[in-house]
């Protein structure tokens, strides 16, 4: 998709609004395509798989959260560990 210049920011948001939907179909396709570069090989290699016990209602927040911005449930609750860990 190409982005064309534009004159404003508000210009840019209608734009971006508008198109939405061409433009996640691109990044799930892009997701789904792409390839794994050295460093994400390595910081893959870097995780420890880990069970933990979740509330099944909490578990179900995450899933449509996860899937309202188009990625795993749990990718999105390693996002919010690792996020929190952070602070």
């Amino acid at each position: 998709m190409r982005i064309p210049k534009f004159k404003s920011e508000k210009e840019e948001a209608d734009w971006l609004y508008a198109h939405r939907k061409e433009i996640e179909a691109e990044f799930r396709k892009e997701k789904k395509t792409k390839t794994l570069t050295v460093q994400e090989i390595i910081e893959r290699e870097r995780t420890k798989p880990i069970s933990i016990r979740l509330a099944v209602g909490d578990i179900e927040r995450a899933k449509r959260r996860a899937r309202a911005q188009g990625i795993g449930y749990q990718t999105l609750i390693r996002m919010l560990v690792h996020e929190s860990l952070r602070q």
